[in-house]
């Protein structure tokens, strides 16, 4: 796989008071494996305020994190059949969330790599939803 490529970033959030919430973000990236992990560096623009959130994301075999640094700070550690806590932060103020991970799968082949995680997610201790993020990586020159 090449350094630079196309990441489709795909998410789904299913809550009871709410229903559900697709999100999807395609964007140029940057790709590397190193240490027996694979990396996805790639940036978010807030189109209200203009501000960019730098992303990192970090995995191997059922385990994957996702660190965000700028408008919104949170590092997300995604690892099967466990729970895991971590504080995110915005501009209107932090919350406690959970992540209960079910599943962490991943498949590579020679140009594209998918990785999917699904996970309950509580905030403040309180259920919030059930999501699952979908990631496909692609070589940029494959995907033209």
């Amino acid at each position: 796989m090449t350094k630079e490529v196309i990441a489709a970033i795909r998410g789904l959030h299913f809550s009871v008071e709410d229903g559900s919430d697709k999100i999807e973000t395609i964007t140029p990236a940057e790709y590397f494996y190193r240490g027996g992990c694979h990396y996805l560096m790639y940036e978010d623009l807030d189109e209200e305020s203009g501000q960019t959130t730098k992303n990192l994301l970090k995995w191997k075999p059922h385990l994957a994190e996702l660190t965000r640094k700028g408008m919104i700070d949170v590092h997300m550690v995604f690892e099967e059949q466990k729970k895991n806590v971590s504080r995110y932060t915005t501009p209107f103020g932090s919350v406690t969330v959970g992540i209960d991970t079910s599943k962490v799968d991943m498949n590579e082949e020679a140009e594209k790599i998918t990785l999917s995680v699904d996970y309950a997610l509580d905030i403040n201790y309180e259920q919030f939803a059930t999501c699952k993020i979908d990631v496909e990586i692609s070589a940029k020159d494959a995907a033209c």
